[in-house]
């Protein structure tokens, strides 16, 4: 579990990680709207309304994102 703090919204997302030889790789979905960023998908599906507009004549961008990060961790003898 990871928090992630966007638009002043502190949230707890619960992911998948692995951990091999030192490199930690965590993997999660969100939904953006949760960290009170609906207006701004709203405000950029308008300017980009025709890029995202289907052969059903509807302009979606969806708000649900996929978010990962990979760090390599080093143990430190004192």
């Amino acid at each position: 579990m990871i928090s992630i703090k966007m638009n002043g919204v502190s949230k707890d997302v619960t992911g998948e990680y692995t951990l091999n030889a030192g490199t930690f790789v965590f993997k999660a979905a969100i939904d953006v709207v949760d960290w009170n960023a609906g207006s701004g998908i709203a405000a950029l599906n308008a300017i980009c309304k025709d890029l995202h507009t289907g052969t059903d004549g509807v302009s979606k961008l969806w708000s649900e994102v996929d978010l990962s990060f990979t760090t390599v961790l080093k143990k430190e003898c004192k």
